[in-house]
């Protein structure tokens, strides 16, 4: 705290002609040793001050200093020196003047050198930071202002002080209203003295009381635009003038932004500590490998690999708040880490993953790291250029967005989060400070999504120095939403196998440490076996790479000591640990709780299951996953209401409720029993603090996570299911769930055509045929015939035309159709699956054939699945990644090995896609493998599927071609003895058994012989290379040519090595070429023009040959990606991609350069060579 002095001055003083003497006393502030801070006026030979005079004002004769009982005078009239324009001279007083660091005038401030004040005595450090924004946080939590100083010149110190009321920003000088003296007036004696800022239980000396009357309101110099400067002045006046040999030594000064932020920020590191009870276990061992990044890109989305949350930190600008070092990103040539859009400079990421994933830990985890580092070093640094403060915000909280999304978002920050975090996002935080980070996009209700949507589209404007970062699921809106063009989007990938055991291991090692069995039949050898084990169990499909899944699984291994089994099993086993009480975490700690509510159950009884199985089919059935307090009320009324229309032959759930709360002597009002569930962490309300209703606070309530909802949900389907005419009303729901499904897919075809201009020039006379075919077709009522395959896959195709003509405007909500439906009953149905016998599992899947999302999540969950079962799911099913995963899971879902064997076969026999060949031919691998006595069979089918393909009868052709000059036949053998870097590595020679590749990528003619009734590649001009072809189909086409070129099932695409070695063709350079010719052998970003090109063509303008390099192949560099056969990485399942393309920059195109894709990628940029042994049969 500041060391106050007393000051005494003889003064003289001009009435009516006559001049007078007498004494002026003040107030003033140690701030160095030997050095006192006051007013001018206090020093002034007038005891008045003129705040416009640029000269120096006489000072007054002897002058007395007292701190304490010490006083020291002194007796010859001080020397003045005014700090402005300067000039170094000897002086005892320096007054402040001129133009003082854009101050532009005079102020009352003077620094007094007093000898005789002992260098030990304590010096006060002032806070700075103190501006307009600062100031508004302050006003709004109620902190006050105090003066100290000897009022009517009395011996011992005394304070003013009052609440701080308001706040006039028009002034440079602020003025503090009203410190609660008689009209204002600060009495004499005050003059000079420290004025103080409460905050909390702190008082911070934030500048110096001037000036008070009757007349004249308190004023005070504040650090922000007066005292800082000045003393900074007088520090380097001094310095000059004594050439080093005295120096100013001013403390440190406590920053007061960062005083305002320390709070929130200590808030926000405990609130984000997402494993508190494993302080061992580090978040990379959940999330390293396991984010992606797709960079925007001339109208693509590039792919690239980050590495977790460090680097997913790294490219939002974070990488400072991490300790260690970030690895570098294997991003694609071209875009740095990110492409902000035009009204922004800094980074936009949209983070999306499935539940469970880790989205939101990682996001909490930034924030975390980022109070974390400012909070390390302390609140005496100010925040400086470049230091980010996080501001996590759920969207599904931010309630009735208006018309001014933004001031809706900054009302909502300003009174639920933090005042003065809210502040700056108001002032469109000018300073650079904020990081945004948004969650929960997937839970924003129906309603409220229009105008969340306008928030997302505000920020680039708005905030154009903020980083942000939005968390969500999957969504086709956000997609395919043009806003949104501009944003990058990392996806949250799964665990592979060996990742899996790794966490596994950690999280049960870390229950244990707290107690459980001395030998546990779980050891680490057991949890491995079994982790390889659900890696082939297709009821485990969606969970097994999930880390909140692994961290449920721990805990009922920790706890029971067995294996998890199914997801009901889990999800069951840890909704009883809430319900008994064992979890950790004390709810009480995070929200309010009355007094009367200091008792907390041990355990709640077995009638609150049902009551929740009612709340949670009610917000599922609502489409929502939080829920006002007071709607939930209203709910509970309603089954209490229920329970007097009944005629007593069966007690409802509120019943049995009432009984039990009476037993245990609690009250049984709705709003009791939503408390009393608070309690025991099974419903709670994320924030406390939305929207007031009446006196009371209407709090959103939710499960504590989505799972709990969508378990709870699951289990009212069951209980109806089991009960007497119940089975009907379950299917009317599941039908009704699939006809909302295909309702959205009906208004996106609608929205499509009806915006794409048929007569468009820049359309294929194809398409324009097709669009004449569709529009005559939707008026005979075609779309009535359509199923959901076919209806999605051509609102797919009518989008990618919209998107190319420049009619789609992607932001239409009836996108999000499909996923609103599918996220709130794919969970709850799919566990509803998991329950039922062969034959009902039939007829719930029948009833969901519009919704394909919905039916494979039952399929895939069910135990007792039939032939017919599957078939009903893959007639809906058109993305390839989903058929692939059923097919692959027939093995394991079917029981008897013969109808395996057979509907593999017909699968592959009649394959709905070409992708189905792949997943057929390698299931049937598979199946082989593990059934030694069918092998033979399921080998001969495998051949069967590729050789009785129908294809056109002058397949033959395309593949007799020779390209390039001279021209060279297409198939081009490689030798032994090969040159390899693997990447960017030191390059070696290595031994490659001999092969032959295809001089050229795929083309066009090629692969529709292979596929000739892909009616949206007619149109493609036969040379240019086969594009948007998934890594499935591509492999599948490499075996279907083997097996017809006589080469049986050897047909292949490249494996790294292979490609490399070819396309070095014995060189070690960047290119087979010197890196200058590039223009002249590859199509790159230079020179493309954005489009790929014919293959074997040169640059510049395609109608040269190109010339082949020493292996006889071309288009090696540029033009278009090159799938290889190998993972990206050991847990898959990105596939390596080599070569470049016509997008990426001469970087992106050298012969070590890897990148990779998702199996399922088919940008347009992405193509395939064709890989068969080294002699033709």
């Amino acid at each position: 705290m500041p060391s106050l002095v007393r000051i005494q001055c003889r003064v003289e003083k001009t009435k009516n002609g006559k001049t007078t003497t007498d004494d002026n006393f003040g107030s003033g502030v140690i701030v160095a040793p030997g050095w006192v801070l006051t007013a001018w006026h206090v020093l002034s030979r007038t005891g008045t001050f003129s705040g416009g005079r640029s000269e120096s004002p006489n000072p007054a004769k002897g002058v007395v200093v007292t701190l304490a009982d010490h006083p020291t005078a002194l007796d010859s009239e001080p020397s003045i020196h005014s700090i402005g324009p300067y000039d170094p001279s000897s002086a005892d007083v320096l007054f402040a003047s001129g133009d003082l660091s854009g101050v532009g005038r005079s102020v009352d401030l003077a620094l007094l050198r007093v000898p005789g004040l002992a260098e030990g005595d304590a010096v006060a450090s002032l806070t700075r930071g103190l501006g307009e924004l600062e100031a508004r946080a302050l006003v709004a939590r109620g902190s006050s202002f105090a003066i100290w100083g000897f009022p009517d010149g009395v011996e011992s110190p005394d304070d003013q002080s009052a609440r701080l009321e308001g706040w006039d920003p028009d002034h440079l000088h602020r003025e503090a209203r009203d410190l609660g003296a008689e009209h204002g007036r600060v009495h004499g004696g005050f003059s000079g003295g420290p004025l103080l800022l409460r905050v909390g239980s702190d008082l911070h000396w934030v500048g110096i009381t001037i000036v008070g009357g009757s007349n004249h309101p308190f004023s005070g110099y504040l650090l922000a635009g007066t005292v800082g400067p000045f003393l900074d002045n007088a520090r380097r006046v001094i310095e000059e003038r004594d050439g080093g040999g005295e120096s100013l030594a001013l403390p440190s000064s406590p920053d007061l932004r960062s005083l305002l932020l320390k709070p929130f920020l200590g808030r926000l590191s405990a609130e984000c500590d997402v494993l508190p009870w494993a302080p061992d276990l580090s978040l990379d061992d959940v999330f390293v490998d396991r984010v992606t990044l797709e960079v925007p890109r001339d109208g693509e989305a590039v792919r690239a690999a980050v590495h977790g949350q460090t680097s997913l930190a790294r490219h939002l600008g974070l990488e400072d708040a991490f300790d260690e070092e970030s690895p570098a990103s294997e991003v694609p040539s071209g875009p740095g880490s990110n492409s902000p859009s035009a009204e922004s400079d800094q980074p936009r990421i949209i983070l999306r993953g499935e539940a469970g994933t880790g989205k939101t830990t990682i996001l909490r985890q930034l924030a975390k790291r980022l109070a974390d580092a400012r909070l390390a070093t302390g609140s005496d640094r100010p925040i400086d250029e470049g230091d980010r403060v996080a501001l996590l915000v759920r969207l599904p909280d931010l309630k009735n967005v208006g018309t001014r999304p933004f001031e809706d978002l900054v009302q909502y920050v300003t009174k639920k989060v933090d005042h003065y975090t809210g502040e700056l996002l108001g002032a469109q935080d000018p300073r650079g400070e904020l990081v945004l980070l948004l969650d929960g996009y997937d839970e924003v209700s129906k309603a409220e999504r229009p105008n969340v949507g306008a928030l997302l589209a505000s920020i680039p404007r708005e905030l154009p120095r903020t980083p942000v970062a939005l968390g969500t699921r999957p969504s086709r809106y956000l997609e395919r939403s043009a806003q949104f063009k501009a944003w990058s989007l990392a996806s949250v990938e799964p665990l592979g196998a060996d990742r899996q055991k790794e966490l596994l291991v950690k999280l049960v090692g870390q229950h244990r440490k707290f107690g459980g069995p001395a030998k546990p039949t779980m050891d680490a050898a057991a949890l491995e076996d079994w982790v390889d084990r659900i890696q082939v169990d297709a009821r485990y499909d969606e969970e097994r790479g999930n880390p909140l899944w692994l961290t449920m699984a721990a805990i009922v291994i920790f706890e029971e000591d067995r294996e998890p089994g199914s997801r009901v099993d889990l999800l069951d086993a840890i909704l009883r640990r809430l319900e008994a009480g064992k979890h950790r975490r004390d709810q009480r700690q995070i929200h309010e709780v009355a007094d009367d509510d200091s008792v907390q159950p041990e355990a709640l009884p077995r009638s609150v299951r049902p009551v929740l199985r009612w709340l949670a089919h009610r917000m599922s059935s609502e489409g929502l996953v939080q829920v006002p307090r007071s709607v939930m009320e209203t709910w509970l009324e309603d089954l209490k209401d229920s329970e007097r229309g009944a005629d007593g032959s069966a007690p409802t759930p509120w019943t049995d409720l009432r009984r039990d709360l009476l037993d245990l002597k609690e009250r049984c009002a709705p709003n009791d029993v939503l408390r009393w569930l608070e309690r025991n962490s099974i419903l709670t309300p994320p924030e406390r603090r939305i929207r007031r209703r009446g006196n009371d606070i209407d709090e959103d309530w939710r499960f504590w996570h989505r799972s709990t909802l969508e378990f709870l949900t699951s289990e009212w389907l069951w209980e109806r299911w089991t009960a007497a005419g119940g089975q009907d009303d379950v299917l009317a729901r599941a039908r009704s769930a699939a006809g909302a499904v295909r309702r959205a897919l009906l208004q996106r075809f609608d929205r499509a055509l009806s915006q794409i201009d048929a007569d468009d020039v820049r359309l294929a006379d194809n398409a324009r045929s097709i669009l004449s075919a569709l529009r005559l077709s939707t008026n005979e009522g075609w779309l009535s015939s359509q199923g959901p395959a076919g209806l999605r896959s051509w609102c797919d195709w009518l989008e990618l035309v919209g998107a190319e003509q420049g009619s789609m405007d992607g932001d239409a909500e009836s996108d999000n159709g499909e996923d609103d439906v599918a996220r709130f009953w794919s969970e709850p149905l799919g566990m509803l699956a998991e329950r039922l016998v062969e034959g009902e599992v039939e007829v719930l899947l029948e009833s969901l054939e519009d919704a394909p999302a919905i039916s494979r999540r039952a399929l895939m969950a069910s135990r007792a699945v039939s032939t017919n079962a599957v078939m009903i799911v893959l007639s809906s099913l058109e993305e390839e990644e989903d058929r692939g995963a059923v097919i692959s899971q027939v093995e394991h879902l079917i029981e008897d090995r013969m109808e395996t064997l057979d509907l593999l076969r017909s699968l592959g026999l009649a394959p709905r896609i070409r992708a189905d060949l792949y997943f057929v031919d390698e299931a049937l691998l598979a199946f082989g493998v593990r059934h030694e006595d069918l092998a033979d069979e399921a080998d001969a089918a495998r051949l069967r599927i590729y050789e009785e393909l129908p294809v056109e009868p002058t397949w033959r052709a395309p593949f007799e071609r020779t390209f390039g000059d001279p021209g060279v036949p297409l198939w081009r053998p490689v030798t032994r003895h090969l040159t390899f870097g693997y990447g960017d590595r030191e390059l070696e020679q290595v031994t490659e058994q001999p092969f032959q590749i295809s001089a050229v990528p795929v083309t066009e003619e090629m692969y529709r012989v292979f596929d000739p009734h892909d009616d949206q590649r007619k149109s493609e001009p036969g040379l240019l290379p086969a594009r948007s072809v998934s890594w499935w189909c591509a492999m599948a086409y490499c075996r279907w040519a083997g097996a017809k070129l006589g080469f049986g099932l050897a047909g292949s695409l490249p494996t790294e090595r292979q490609w490399e070695c070819a396309a070095r063709a014995g060189t070690e350079g960047d290119y087979w070429f010197s890196p200058e010719a590039l223009d002249e052998h590859g199509w790159y970003e230079q020179n493309s023009e954005s489009r790929a090109h014919d293959v074997a063509t040169r640059p510049p303008n395609g109608d040269r040959p190109q010339q082949p390099n020493p292996n006889g192949l071309l288009d090696v560099h540029g033009n278009v990606w090159e799938w290889c056969l190998d993972l990206f990485d050991r847990d898959g399942p990105w596939r390596v991609l080599r070569g470049g393309s016509y997008w990426d920059t001469a970087a992106g195109c050298r012969s070590g350069y890897r990148s990779r894709s998702h199996p399922a990628g088919r940008n347009r940029n992405l193509g395939f060579r064709l890989v068969l042994p080294a002699e033709l049969r």
